[in-house]
Formats: structure tokens, C-alpha cells, sequence
């Protein structure tokens, strides 16, 4: 883990474009967040197997589920999705420890994300209570704003979580960082806020777009007019539709791991350039005029 990356000549461009390298090269960054859905999935499975093998499920004499069954199931669920919570902290806290070694080295590695996870799991504990008050905070100022707050918070919050699982924050003091960073460099964020909602925007159409017909087409072939479903039919479409949602999952998978990256990325640049102009203006004086030119000819970080 590092907390400040050396200033290079970048632009946002460059960030995004080297985020695109790196991910090719660190796939692995999207791998964390994948096996604690996977698990999820299994432990609700193991759930519902283990409440109806233990005779839970009998039915009561109207026909529905006993009390039993329906106490076990909720029971289960419950500490499934306490689990669930814990393993997506810690998910996130390896996604960014892998992606701020991508970055820092040009490789990264699962030990990367367990070292941040062992130090860092606790601030961004702290960091999840600060997104809730920020997000009350959000639904009181929602219609005084006319919806601006809502549309503010995602900017003000960005670099929260490379603030405290790659800057060595704590989980208060993040949003602190962050807003210095945002206030400062309030064009830079927003743009690129915007260029990363876009992109993800533009998958879910991709999936809607792929989707939608064919449950369409698969309720048609069900239905058949009144006669017997079209099974001929019915089939290679709920086929095809399974094909198209793991498709757009990992997709979407993977855009959280491209995102992570462009928003470390984007952090350890504004950082260090932020540090060095605050240097060179104690340097040059109370007169001088701090700030590094954003038209600063591109070039991809050394780690790449």
C-alpha cells in the first residue's frame, strides 16, 4: 500500500486509458466482489437444503409452510446477510489494496488485497457509518435542493474509499480528504464521475436491450395462445437468456473492477499533485501563483 504517488505529467485521459491497461493485465481486481456473491448464493442454498431436510418444512393443515420452516428461513437469511455484509467489506478492501498495487507496481496480487483487509478493515467500517449519516443528510437537503444533493453526493464521497484503504485515512477523516480533493479539483472529478457513470449506464442498456425481448419472447412461447407451451421454443430461449445474463453480470463485474482502478488512479494523481503544489508555493512565496497546468502532456505511469 502507498500514500503518495510521485507527480508525473498525466490528465485524466491518461488515467482512464492506463485504469483500461491495467485492468487487462490485473483482472484479478474484479475477483474479489465476484466469490462473496458466489457465497452468498451457496449459503442460501445450504440454508433452504439444511431447514427442509430437518423436517422443518411440513406443512400445516391449510397447506402452508409451518411456522418451523418459515422461523428457520428468516433466521438464516438474517445471518446470511450479516455475513454477506462482513465478506463485502472486506471484498472492497482487497479490491482497492489490489488496485493501489496495480498502480504502484503494474502488477498486483491477492496477498496485495489481504494485507489492506488485516489493516484497514476497521476505518472503512467507520467510513460505511459515515456514507449512511451522509446519505440521511442527503434525503433531508433531497427536495430543499431540488435533488442537487443527490447528484452532489457521489462527487463530495468519491475518494472516500481510496482515502481510507489506500491513503492510510480514517474512516472520518476520508471524507475530509475527499472533499479537499473534489473542492480543488472540482472539473476533474466531475467529468470523470460522469465518463464512469456513462459507461455504466450504457452496459445495463446492453443488458436491458438483451434481455427484455427474450422474456418477451419466452412469456409468447408459454403462453402459445392457449395451447401447450411451445417447449421447442420455450427452451433455447431461457437458454439463450441465461447466456445473456452471465454475459452482463460479468460485464458489470467487471466495470466495478475497471471503476476501482480509475478511481485509485485518479486519487494518487490529485494527491501527489495537490502536495506538490502545495510545496512549490511555500517555495515560491505568498505572492506565487501555486498550480500545475491540467494541459500537462499526458504520458502513462511508470508501473505500466
Amino acid at each position: 500500500m502507498t500514500t503518495t504517488a510521485p507527480l508525473k505529467p498525466m490528465s485524466l485521459e491518461t488515467i482512464l486509458s492506463g485504469s483500461w491497461t491495467l485492468f487487462r493485465r490485473n483482472w484479478i481486481v474484479a475477483l474479489p466482489m465476484v466469490f462473496v456473491t458466489i457465497g452468498l448464493f451457496v449459503a442460501v442454498a445450504i440454508v433452504v437444503v439444511v431447514a427442509a431436510v430437518s423436517g422443518l418444512a411440513i406443512t400445516t393443515a391449510k397447506g402452508a409452510p409451518s411456522p418451523g420452516f418459515v422461523a428457520a428461513l428468516a433466521v438464516g437469511y438474517l445471518i446470511c446477510l450479516a455475513l454477506f455484509a462482513l465478506a463485502a467489506l472486506a471484498a472492497t478492501a482487497a479490491t482497492y489494496g489490489m488496485a493501489d498495487a496495480a498502480w504502484e507496481r503494474g502488477t498486483a496480487t491477492f496477498a496485495d488485497g489481504a494485507a489492506v483487509v488485516g489493516t484497514r478493515t476497521g476505518a472503512l467500517f467507520v467510513a460505511v457509518i459515515g456514507f449512511v449519516g451522509a446519505g440521511i443528510v442527503m434525503l433531508i437537503l433531497l427536495i430543499p435542493t431540488l435533488g442537487i444533493a443527490m447528484l452532489a453526493l457521489p462527487v463530495v464521497t468519491m475518494y472516500v474509499l481510496p482515502a481510507v484503504l489506500c491513503g492510510g485515512y480514517g474512516g472520518f477523516d476520508a471524507f475530509r480528504e475527499s472533499w479537499r480533493l473534489v473542492r480543488r479539483y472540482l472539473g476533474t472529478s466531475a467529468i470523470a464521475i460522469l465518463i464512469l457513470l456513462a459507461i455504466q449506464y450504457l452496459i445495463t442498456m446492453v443488458m436491458y436491450v438483451g434481455i427484455l425481448p427474450l422474456e418477451f419472447g419466452i412469456g409468447a412461447a408459454a403462453s402459445g395462445s392457449g395451447h401447450a407451451p411451445n417447449l421447442g421454443l420455450v427452451i433455447p430461449l431461457f437458454v439463450l437468456l441465461g447466456v445473456v445474463l452471465i454475459v452482463t453480470v460479468g460485464l458489470l463485474y467487471a466495470f466495478a473492477g475497471y471503476h476501482t482502478l480509475a478511481i485509485v488512479g485518479l486519487y494518487r494523481w490529485l494527491r501527489a499533485r495537490a502536495a506538490a503544489e502545495d510545496a512549490a508555493a511555500l517555495v515560491a512565496g505568498p505572492g506565487a501563483v501555486p498550480g500545475v497546468p491540467l494541459s500537462a502532456a499526458p504520458e502513462p505511469p511508470a508501473a505500466l
